[in-house]
């Protein structure tokens, strides 16, 4: 049984040869540290070979490309296109309707989908998840604002919390459907 077919199977409730694995490093702010000790400790030179290793099932798509403005923070530190750094910056301190209007949000279209095909069909064995791109709403809102902030707005402020998380999700559902 080939991992997509294990992934099915389990997803449909028949008969698998073991439980399906996933390998996914990503949302970390130390990617590639946390992949270069695993290369390491496997003894491999690519990231596949670890995810062989580690029987994992599952391959996420990550041939998109931000091509996008480049955001920086007041002191010149290069951002996300969301104009955030992950547990290390965020760009607003309160959150208003007004500031959510007049931001500059980002554009699904500013990404560079080209490859995805290709590296769909390199991994036509394994159970392919896409986008490979964290989308999450509640940790965009934590990102943009804090997370004591982002709590605090869903509480207090619940209307202008759902125009944000609306915003965050026109643009991740944009970006979804481009890939």
């Amino acid at each position: 049984m080939n991992s997509k077919q294990r992934v099915l199977n389990s997803l449909n409730g028949l008969d698998i040869d073991r439980i399906p694995v996933d390998m996914f490093e990503g949302g970390s702010i130390y990617p590639d540290l946390i992949k270069n000790r695993l290369m390491s400790y496997f003894n491999v030179s690519n990231w596949d070979d670890v995810l062989i290793a580690v029987k994992s099932d599952l391959r996420w798509l990550n041939a998109a490309v931000y091509r996008g403005p480049k955001k920086y923070t007041p002191d010149g530190r290069e951002t996300n296109e969301f104009g955030a750094i992950e547990l290390a910056y965020s760009p607003w301190k309160e959150v208003n309707m007004d500031l959510i209007n007049s931001y500059d949000w980002p554009d699904p279209s500013d990404w560079d989908y080209t490859g995805l095909r290709e590296q769909a069909l390199k991994y036509s064995d394994y159970a392919i998840c896409a986008p490979y791109i964290p989308t999450m709403l509640f940790s965009r809102t934590a990102e943009l604002m804090g997370m004591e902030e982002a709590l605090i707005c869903m509480y207090t402020e619940p209307k202008v919390y759902d125009a944000l998380v609306a915003k965050i999700f026109e643009y991740s559902y944009g970006f979804m459907k481009m890939y």
